[in-house]
């Protein structure tokens, strides 16, 4: 509540000095999505389908070009899990600019990472998780501060955000989040597991910090990035608790730890003709947990490099868009990841995005991602129809597949197809 009051005494403040009522500008638009999708394969208390209703308002105020207000309201229908129906602000910010200085204050969505691929900064952003892969439109706003100060070729942007925001996780009726099913007790005795709640542990420190200094001169960009908060994704372990010996029940909480994490990383992108190169050396200063249940460092180097491309052909109506990247975190090789961990699943991959426009009307889009240590593959493919300015049909799939020891061939039985229609009043 007192955030929301913050924002409003800011708002006041800033009609209050803004005399010229004639200077203001108001925008606003309304957005319907929904949404039915399909696994190939059943599972174990787990949907088969997902059929979702997702809407979004949006509303801007400009007073001349100084200040900017801005608030986006979103909900979601979810016909099988509760915690997914839920209606909120994403974002309700203040933002102005005074010559060299730009600002934003209040909740807004925070994108960390400065490529035009993957990396490592990301792992920083904060998303609606109830599917892992479906991500492009499951940002959440966080309450920050963010400024940028230009000078020159010079440029330097500072980010603070006083609350903790963890990406939402869902631990019931959810295909990407696999809770135990049963237990072995003493005389092999079989118990029904069942979760009794979900605890979270947070650092003593729950703000978040991040300064970014950056160079452009004519066809190359330096960037130099820093991170400094909570990691959104949580360290997990179980704990069992009494078990009932009549019904073979076997009760436990699941214990979500909070731990800081700093990231360090080195940008740079060079434009050559038509072809934009770029790559980024970074430093990961992050925690993991060991079989014991206890905390420990998992610090590690990363490299990643990548190349892309806008072709543009005699018909205006027809782009094509292409990008590739390599990556590889130099992990410590003695550890073994879980498969769950979010934070390696691109450890050593390779990454190809393709989006082909053939005229205004239809789309086709295609991203894969390989990864390289344990042979395993995701590609996700959609054609887009825009009807008119209004409504926009999307049909994709998703496709996973290889080793079970990684994320892709742990979760291959998710391999789904989508159909959207989105409505814009």
């Amino acid at each position: 509540m007192q955030r929301i009051l913050f924002v409003i005494a800011l708002l006041c403040f800033f009609v209050s000095h803004s005399l010229e009522g004639q200077n203001w500008k108001h925008y606003h638009q309304n957005e319907i999505q929904p949404t039915y999708g399909m696994y190939f394969q059943s599972i174990e208390n787990a949907n088969r389908t997902i059929p979702e209703l997702s809407a979004k308002y949006e509303w801007e105020a400009r007073y001349k070009t100084k200040f900017k207000t801005f608030a986006s309201l979103n909900s979601v229908l979810n016909a099988h899990e509760k915690q997914r129906r839920r209606i909120w602000f994403n974002q309700a910010y203040l933002a102005f600019n005074k010559k060299k200085f730009y600002g934003k204050v209040g909740k807004q969505i925070i994108k960390w990472g400065r490529l035009t691929g993957w990396s490592n900064m990301d792992m920083a952003n904060v998303y609606d998780y109830y599917d892992f892969l479906r991500t492009d439109n499951e940002a959440l706003g966080v309450w920050a501060i963010d400024g940028k100060l230009s000078l020159k070729k010079w440029q330097v942007q500072f980010k603070v955000l006083p609350f903790q925001k963890s990406s939402r996780l869902y631990f019931e009726n959810n295909r990407w989040i696999r809770l135990p099913q049963n237990f072995q007790g003493p005389n092999d005795i079989v118990f029904r597991a069942k979760l009794n709640e979900v605890n979270r542990v947070k650092p003593s420190s729950s703000a978040s910090y991040g300064l970014s200094l950056g160079y452009e001169n004519d066809d190359i960009e330096i960037n130099f990035n820093g991170f400094s908060g909570v990691n959104d994704i949580p360290q997990r372990k179980s704990q069992l608790l009494a078990p009932n010996l009549a019904t073979k029940v076997l009760p436990y909480n699941i214990e979500l730890v909070y731990h800081r994490m700093n990231i360090a990383t080195m940008a740079m992108t060079k434009l050559l003709g038509d072809y934009s190169l770029w790559s980024e050396v970074s430093f990961v200063n992050n925690q993991r947990m060991e079989e014991m249940g206890d905390l420990v460092p998992d610090n590690y180097w990363g490299i990643t490099f990548g190349i892309d491309r806008l072709f543009i052909f005699e018909s205006p109506e027809k782009q094509l868009k292409l990008l590739v990247q390599y990556l590889k975190n130099f992990t410590d090789g003695q550890i073994d990841y879980s498969v769950n961990d979010l934070d390696h699943v691109l450890d050593h991959s390779i990454l190809l995005d393709a989006t082909y426009q053939f005229n205004y009307t239809w789309k086709a889009s295609m991203r894969s991602v390989l990864n390289l240590t344990n042979p395993s593959h995701m590609m996700s493919a959609s054609l887009n129809y825009k009807l008119n300015d209004k409504f926009r049909f999307v049909c994709s799939a998703d496709f996973l597949y290889g080793n079970d020891q990684h994320f892709f061939g742990y979760y291959n039985d998710n391999s789904r197809v989508f159909i959207t229609m989105k409505y814009h009043l």
